[in-house]
């Protein structure tokens, strides 16, 4: 967790700065930089969360479980649906399909999507303190009850609905993350496709922000697909210890990975990145 953290903040911190800098300078942002900082306070919050864990483990502190656990599990909710509305948004903004309905929701999804976004959270909230509630009846993880005088049953129950709740409601985001994500990397295929059987470059613009788009879309289905199954490992417990160990530590280097994609494929962000490597690289000191 703390080698992750070390990645994890300086990454959202540029991302949310970067786009409360240019918000602050122009007085507005993009729809997509909206749904990327969203990501980022996600982000830093699953990170905040997993810091407090680790000091309430080692100084054996209890009373803040369910807080840490309910934030944790809505940060991850928050980014699965956040990152999915910006992959439908990316795929109603560069896919054309020919149907009165699809045509629709391209007029109207702008409008939208905030009510989608505050939906996502309030859902995101609900759930997550749900789960968070029922597993403190029963402590969900190694089987020990907090409180002697409740029902084993009930308490095992009730956290096990609860949780399948939590996973499906992420279930149905992942499905339709992994449709659209489909769709516009298909797309992106096949217009490569056309563009090298007409003997054409790539240097278009268009073809650019669709190449940029895939590369910020797939890198967030990894992420999301890693938050989502280490939240499922963590708290199902189906494999030994060793082998989920590795794959958490697996997660987090595909992780890593995805922040990377994610800023390269965003052209703001990847541009005052290398602005800062360069001045950091050729500064020189004053004499």
């Amino acid at each position: 967790d703390t080698t992750s953290l070390l990645f994890l903040f300086p990454c959202n911190i540029f991302i949310f700065m970067v786009n409360i800098l240019d918000w602050k300078k122009k007085r507005m942002l993009q729809i997509s930089d909206v749904i990327i900082t969203g990501i980022s306070v996600s982000n830093l919050v699953f990170g905040g969360m997993r810091l407090l864990r680790c000091f309430s483990i080692i100084y054996n502190i209890t009373s803040t479980i369910i807080v840490i656990f309910g934030f944790n599990l809505m940060s991850v909710s928050c980014n699965i649906w956040f990152s999915t509305w910006l992959c439908v948004y990316f795929c109603l903004k560069i896919v054309k399909i020919h149907n009165s309905f699809y045509i629709y929701l391209q007029r109207t999804f702008h409008k939208m999507l905030p009510w989608l976004l505050v939906l996502s959270v309030v859902e995101s909230l609900l759930l997550s303190f749900y789960v968070a509630v029922n597993s403190s009846k029963r402590e969900f993880f190694n089987g020990q009850l907090y409180s002697p005088t409740l029902n084993v049953s009930t308490s095992i129950q009730s956290a096990e609905v609860s949780f399948s709740l939590y996973l499906m409601f992420s279930l149905v985001a992942l499905v339709l993350f992994a449709s659209s994500c489909f769709t516009i990397t298909y797309t992106l295929c096949r217009h490569i496709k056309v563009l090298k059987n007409n003997e054409q470059g790539f240097q278009s613009s268009s073809t650019e922000a669709h190449i940029r788009a895939t590369i910020i879309v797939v890198s967030l289905f990894v992420l999301c697909t890693m938050l989502f199954s280490n939240v499922t490992i963590a708290a199902t417990k189906l494999l030994a210890d060793k082998i989920r160990h590795f794959i958490i530590v697996l997660n987090y280097v595909c992780g890593v990975l995805s922040y990377v994609g994610l800023i390269k494929g965003n052209s703001k962000l990847h541009k005052t990145l290398r602005k800062i490597i360069h001045r950091l690289t050729f500064s020189r000191p004053s004499t």
